[in-house]
C-alpha cells in the first residue's frame, strides 16, 4: 500500500506549477496549525491546566467525546489523512496480503483519532477548563478528608486517595513523598481545600497529610 500526500481537486485552467504550490501553502499551513495546537497544549498543561477531582459523564460527553467523534470527520474530510481515506477502498480490494488488509484501515482509524483528540479534544479541554476555575473562584472553599491508600516514589511521584468514590492522585516531588514510603498509608489522611467548579469537578486549593490518630 502506497501512502499518498493529499491531493486537492485541480482548478480549471490552473497550471500544473501553481497547482502543487497551492497544495503545499495548504499543508504547510495546516502543519502550522497543528503544532500550534500541541504546543498550545502542551503549555497550557504544564504551567496552567487546574488540579481538579471528580467527574461527569457531561464532561466525557460534551468536552471529550463530542469534539473527538466532530474531529474525526472532519479529519477525514478535510485533513492531511483525506486522501487515503478516499482511495482506502480501492488500497484494501489492490492489496494481496491478507494482513494489510485488516491492519492499514485499522492504522488509518488510530491515526485519524489520535489526530482528532490533538487538534479538537485539547483545545476543548483548555476552554473547559478555564471554565471550571472561573465557576470555581465563586464558590467558597470546602474541605475534604479522605484515608491514603498509596504514596507512589515510582517515576510519577504522587500520593493516591479516593475522592467521592474516584480513584485520584496528586503528583508530589519525591522529597515529599519519601518520607512515607516506608509507612502504612492508612496510617495517614490527606486533608483537601477545594473549591467547586463546574459538573461536581472540585479545583483544588491546597491540600496536607495528617497522621490518624489512634494509631
Amino acid at each position: 500500500i502506497h501512502l499518498k500526500f493529499m491531493i486537492q481537486k485541480r482548478k480549471k485552467f490552473e497550471t500544473k506549477l501553481v497547482f502543487k504550490a497551492r497544495v503545499k501553502k495548504r499543508a504547510k499551513k495546516e502543519e502550522t496549525i497543528f503544532f500550534g495546537i500541541i504546543i498550545t497544549g502542551v503549555i497550557y498543561y504544564i504551567f496552567f491546566e487546574s488540579l481538579s477531582f471528580g467527574g461527569d459523564y457531561r464532561y466525557e460527553l460534551f468536552v471529550f467525546w463530542l469534539p473527538t467523534i466532530l474531529g474525526f470527520f472532519v479529519a477525514i474530510k478535510y485533513s492531511f489523512v483525506a486522501e487515503y481515506w478516499s482511495s482506502l477502498l480501492v488500497e484494501i480490494i489492490n492489496e494481496k496480503r491478507f494482513l494489510l488488509k485488516i491492519f492499514y484501515p485499522l492504522f488509518l482509524v488510530i491515526i485519524t483519532f489520535m489526530y482528532s483528540v490533538m487538534m479538537f479534544w485539547m483545545p476543548s479541554n483548555i476552554i473547559w477548563d478555564i471554565f471550571n476555575k472561573i465557576e470555581a473562584q465563586n464558590n467558597r472553599i470546602e474541605i475534604f478528608q479522605y484515608p491514603i491508600e498509596k504514596f507512589n516514589g515510582g517515576k510519577r511521584e504522587s500520593i493516591g486517595f479516593y475522592f467521592n468514590k474516584s480513584w485520584e492522585t496528586i503528583p508530589v516531588h519525591y522529597k515529599v513523598v519519601k518520607p512515607y514510603l516506608d509507612k502504612t498509608p492508612h496510617n495517614y489522611k490527606i486533608k483537601l481545600e477545594v473549591k467547586k467548579g463546574l459538573w461536581n469537578h472540585y479545583v483544588l486549593e491546597s491540600w496536607d497529610i495528617e497522621e490518624v490518630k489512634n494509631h
